[in-house]
């Protein structure tokens, strides 16, 4: 994996992505690399940064959307197509932009809303023909997205999916990851105050914002789509947060309490590490990638913590391009017929001899 290849490629634009292409695998997908439009969630930054660099050393194939995701302006590959009815009848409802839980239900399950019929047919053309490219480029296929910096996301840098066991073999895979952090667990030990200071100053920004929006520093209300995110993070301080501070916050559930009990959370001896869908099971756009659940296709998906693809991607796209050349080396031992307990010894011995 050390071997740079020539940089010499076929560029080829279409509607709504572009692809770069040297060879035939693997082939590096970023749906969401597009621009953030009204909003800058609306895009997983620097995530084309990790794969193009995991391209530039390995070749293959690399796919960039530069669609934006936001609904009414364009296309979010990595979700279901709506119905014609369901995509015009909401449309006007996300120019409108004020049933903030009706519009996240529908842009948790489909690609885009239409203004008519015309602009329906052409976003499913669009959407077809990114999918069917992604699937003739070659037969191992990684996503790359973005996840936040916030403690819902702790310890994991990144989270690697499987599509719970139907993209990549579970067995294979765990060997895979804990080999690797094992290799790293230096590198991950070293970044853990910068990667924590990163949560903290997320969780600030995000209760300045919830000060702003509710003119209180009280955070009572979590059923509100805007407490979504204040929500999620107490579910991972409930497991692994200190007790006595957390029933503080929720005897009094403020701004100062809930920072504090992720301070604390955050001082534990725990220090960041690769993980096998701690958070994400991929079960986004299943319809789509329904057809590479077999024995010809290996896919999985990597959910890259903003932290490490910011500042660090050369050393994100190292970490990622290990797992991938492995799980190249399990795809050819099994087309070879070798059982899965002789490509897990097949690694250990791979360590050894590092």
């Amino acid at each position: 994996m050390n071997i740079k290849i020539e940089f010499c490629m076929i560029r080829k634009f279409y509607e709504g992505f572009t692809v770069y292409s040297n060879g035939e695998n693997p082939v590096y997908v970023c749906p969401h690399s597009g621009p953030a439009l009204i909003s800058p969630k609306n895009r997983d930054e620097n995530s084309e940064t990790v794969a193009s660099l995991c391209f530039e050393k390995t070749g293959g194939s690399l796919v960039i959307s530069n669609m934006p995701r936001k609904r009414n302006f364009g296309i979010d590959f990595n979700r279901d197509l709506p119905s014609q009815e369901h995509a015009t009848m909401l449309y006007p409802e996300f120019m409108a932009n004020k049933n903030l839980e009706k519009l996240q239900k529908f842009k948790s399950n489909f690609a885009f809303a239409a203004m008519s019929k015309a602009d329906y047919m052409e976003k499913v053309r669009i959407f077809r023909s990114f999918w069917t490219t992604v699937g003739n480029l070659g037969s191992i296929i990684v996503f790359f997205h973005r996840k936040y910096s916030r403690v819902k996301n702790y310890p994991s840098i990144i989270d690697i999916v499987t599509y719970e066991g139907r993209g990549v073999d579970t067995g294979v895979i765990t060997e895979i990851v804990d080999s690797v952090n094992l290799k790293y667990d230096a590198f991950l030990d070293e970044i853990k105050p910068f990667y924590t200071d990163q949560i903290l100053m997320e969780t600030k920004r995000i209760l300045l914002r919830l000060k702003e929006n509710f003119k209180t520093e009280e955070l009572k209300d979590l059923s509100h789509p805007d407490m979504e995110v204040i929500a999620n993070d107490l579910e991972i301080l409930k497991k692994i947060g200190d007790p006595k501070l957390l029933k503080e916050f929720l005897d009094d559930p403020c701004h100062e309490r809930f920072y504090k009990l992720t301070e604390d959370t955050l001082s534990k001896p725990a220090h960041p590490k690769i993980t096998i869908e701690n958070i994400f099971k991929g079960r986004k756009a299943l319809s789509q990638k329904e057809k590479f659940f077999n024995n010809h296709f290996l896919i999985m998906e990597a959910e890259i913590n903003s932290f490490m693809s910011f500042w660090f991607p050369e050393k994100t796209a190292e970490i990622l391009m290990e797992i991938v050349s492995r799980l190249q080396s399990a795809k050819l031992y099994r087309h070879l017929g070798i059982a899965q307990t002789h490509v897990t010894e097949f690694f250990g011995k791979e360590e050894e001899n590092q």
